[in-house]
């Protein structure tokens, strides 16, 4: 089976290891190209790239997939396509070029939370579980025919990046599995429901700002463990913004402003009031600063304590 990989970030490294790990041809794979990054706007490849090229693949990183794309991916005569994380919507012409069509690795319970975002989606949404699901690349987005899913207890997860971790770590298993369905059957799959499909949408920038005034505890807990490490989930303290990396939460309410950091507590962290409860910062960082545990931020800001957040 001649395969073509078409991902990106670090999350989609596994999934590619284990096909070449498991004698699959990995004809090429389809990246986005490298980006300028830092002050010295060095480029920068993505992981799968930095994998391909290590173990001698060859590198395909068009900014569009063009007409002359297709042609020179055509000329590759690859069996299927293989997709996660590439960014980018496919054409019916772009995946007419594979007899067995593309697949996906999706990072959600299909038809749950179709589109880019969907473990940040589930986790804001206190979902208290979410998936995996490998499907077939359709021309909607995300709404193909499922040939695998499976179901994770997503409240073990304090944050995105750590259930992130854990879909990078199972995704190659679950490819193999589909793989090993299509070569018994290329016509396999389950249809999706499509009444029963949600959607998420790309993170802005600020999606993150926590207004202390008028959240209630539970949103913002979901909040942090959503965007706590990328865009960022944060409040304002002054002029400054207080990004929060871990927290938890309880229902007791101190009777003080919403928004007044009450105490530090060794074991439980720094206590900052909300409307209906308190918020337990564990791990923060200072806009400016480095991320650091709540003892050494508060070791460094030990003023903060009476402090308004907002």
């Amino acid at each position: 089976m001649r395969i073509l990989f078409a991902g990106n970030p670090a999350i989609a490294v596994p999934a590619l290891q284990i096909l070449i790990e498991s004698g699959y041809e990995v004809v090429a794979v389809l990246v986005n190209p490298d980006v300028a990054s830092g002050r010295s706007k060095k480029l920068v490849s993505s992981p799968v790239k930095e994998l391909a090229k290590k173990v001698g693949i060859p590198v395909i990183d068009p900014m569009k997939l063009t007409s002359a794309v297709e042609e020179e991916i055509a000329n590759l005569q690859c069996d299927i396509l293989v997709c996660f994380a590439y960014g980018k919507i496919f054409k019916e012409s772009f995946l007419s070029l594979f007899p067995l069509g593309g697949i996906n690795i999706h990072p959600s319970l299909l038809p749950k939370y179709r589109g880019p975002t969907p473990i940040q989606a589930a986790l804001l949404h206190g979902e208290k579980y979410s998936g995996i699901t490998v499907q077939r690349l359709a021309k909607a987005m995300d709404a193909g025919d499922i040939l695998v899913q499976e179901r994770f207890d997503l409240t073990l997860f304090m944050h995105a990046s750590a259930v992130e971790e854990y879909v990078a770590a199972r995704a190659g298993d679950l490819l193999l599995q589909s793989l090993h369905l299509l070569l018994k059957n290329p016509s396999v799959g389950t249809q999706q429901i499509h009444e029963e499909a949600s959607y998420c949408g790309l993170m802005s920038q600020n999606i993150g700002r926590i207004d202390l005034n008028i959240e209630p505890i539970a949103s913002i807990y979901h909040k942090i463990r959503a965007y706590s490490y990328e865009p960022g989930a944060y409040v304002l303290w002054g002029d400054k913004r207080l990004f929060i990396s871990l927290a938890t939460y309880d229902e007791n309410v101190t009777g003080v402003q919403v928004g007044t950091v009450v105490q530090y507590d060794k074991k439980r962290g720094l206590q900052v009031q909300v409307l209906d409860g308190t918020l337990w910062l564990r791990e923060v960082q200072l806009q400016g600063k480095k991320r650091m545990d709540i003892a050494s931020f508060f070791n460094g800001n030990r003023a903060i304590i009476g402090e308004i957040l907002s």
